[in-house]
């Protein structure tokens, strides 16, 4: 190699360097607007944020196993609100994807990133439940088999939602009228209850800029309504 090629090779890394570099700062300066885009959300409703100093523990819900591993973007946003807690956080799964031709095989990684509502409080008693819209299918689809429980006396909800979960009778018990009414009037999330906690989410989309605001309200009012005693 002679020095004209050195050069090129050494002006190419560094610029490999640079740019990689860049865009690091960028994804995190990204990150920490959207956090404060959500804390002054938050703010906006009249509540009052701050970091929670552990990330919540979201293993016990069926968005851990949507990919092979998966982990909870921190800091996030937490405040105290109707007798309970809540927590705002991303979630991040990733599942390796395997693509296959006759001349070749490979694999990629797959991210599915989302905002998360956490909501925590000692009076609520959810049973384990996954709902999510009807008509989505893919991995998600797979994480439970039992069919799917009906209410045909609203159609609304059972057009906008599929609900599932192991004890039939329980989730009946739990999902009244007006509970059924709250989640018919906000389609297309993903909720998940096990016993005094619950989480919201809209798959793989963050609460950024205009639907920061948009994603603290809907999340709350579902957790709200479906924390009622």
């Amino acid at each position: 190699m002679d020095s004209n090629e050195l050069l090129w090779t050494l002006g190419g890394l560094a610029l490999a360097v640079v740019i990689g570099i860049g865009m690091m700062q960028w994804s995190q300066w990204r990150d920490r607007k959207r956090h404060q885009e959500i804390r002054q959300a938050v703010m906006h409703m009249g509540l009052a944020p701050r970091d929670r100093g552990t990330a919540p523990d979201l293993s016990p819900f069926a968005l851990s196993r949507l990919g092979d591993r998966g982990a909870v973007s921190w800091p996030g946003v937490s405040f105290a609100v109707d007798g309970g807690h809540a927590t705002i956080c991303e979630y991040t799964a990733v599942r390796q994807v395997e693509q296959r031709d006759p001349d070749d095989y490979r694999s990629e990684d797959r991210f599915y990133r989302q905002t998360v509502l956490l909501f925590e409080a000692e009076y609520l008693r959810a049973p384990a439940f996954y709902l999510r819209p009807a008509g989505i299918g893919g991995k998600i689809k797979q994480l439970f088999h039992q069919t799917a429980i009906d209410f045909p006396h609203h159609p609304d909800f059972a057009q906008a939602y599929l609900l599932r979960g192991n004890d039939e009778s329980q989730i009946r018990q739990f999902f009244t009228d007006q509970k059924l009414n709250v989640l018919a009037r906000h389609r297309g999330w993903y909720v998940e209850g096990n016993g005094q906690r619950l989480i919201c989410y809209r798959l793989g989309e963050l609460a950024a800029g205009a639907k920061a605001p948009q994603f603290v309200q809907e999340a709350l009012a579902i957790a709200r309504g479906l924390s009622q005693l």
